[in-house]
């Protein structure tokens, strides 16, 4: 009976592991294209209008307003994530799931009240890429997103499948130094297939070298930009 008992146990740890085997190690800083040794990046994007070659914030509603604050430990990898809405409150905090030699599983995602609201489970992946699943609690939903990365672990690549018929993608074209040089966005809805090409400008820096400030616009419509922050966070010496 013990010996039946530990066969199953065997059995059962090993098909666990299957499971949870993934390809991919944990992102780093340098994923969030950041050089150096990093305690946390705070990172805003909002609309906005350029007048006499000053920004100004669109202050709208509903305008792309987003600021996420990622954390990482002391091996520079990505621990968690906070997601903060429109009106500045937190709106969900998201960590990282990864197995002990530190290969990305996927995350949790939990709202202000600590409450879970969705899984992430990585379901393929290599040394570069991944596809991971994500079950919205509140909806009982299903998304997939697939992430591509280049040699230098910099993201080349986001689509998310929505559902048969519908789906995002993001393509990044970047330089020799890794920065982003232009985004393709890919809207997919049934037979329709939208594109659009946004171009970056690097503005600021900080005493790292590290980018602090960029704009991405289209060509013709240079007056209407998206704006790009970073609050970059050094650890103590």
């Amino acid at each position: 009976m013990k010996n039946k008992t530990f066969l199953l146990t065997l059995i059962l740890l090993i098909f666990i592991g299957c499971a949870e085997k993934s390809n991919f190690k944990a992102l780093t800083a340098q994923s969030s294209d950041l050089k150096g040794q990093i305690k946390s990046l705070t990172e805003k994007r909002y609309s906005a209008q350029l007048i006499d070659g000053t920004i100004q914030e669109v202050k709208e509603k509903h305008t792309g307003k987003i600021e996420i604050k990622k954390f990482f430990d002391k091996e520079n990898r990505l621990e968690k994530s906070k997601y903060f809405g429109e009106n500045g409150n937190l709106h969900s905090i998201v960590k990282i799931r990864v197995d002990h030699s530190y290969y990305y599983l996927g995350s949790e995602g939990f709202d202000d009240t600590n409450k879970l609201i969705f899984e992430d489970k990585v379901t393929k992946s290599t040394e570069n890429s991944f596809i991971v699943e994500r079950f919205n609690v509140n909806s009982n939903t299903l998304v997939q997103s697939e992430m591509v990365y280049d040699k230098n672990r910099l993201c080349t690549l986001l689509k998310t499948q929505i559902n048969d018929s519908t789906s995002i993608a993001w393509e990044y074209k970047r330089d020799e130094s890794g920065r982003i040089l232009y985004t393709n966005t890919i809207n997919k809805f049934g037979q329709q297939v939208d594109t659009s090409l946004l171009f970056a400008k690097y503005l600021d820096f900080d005493h790292k070298g590290n980018w602090t400030k960029r704009i991405d616009y289209k060509k013709g419509q240079e007056d209407k930009v998206y704006v790009f922050e970073r609050i970059i966070e050094y650890p103590e010496k």
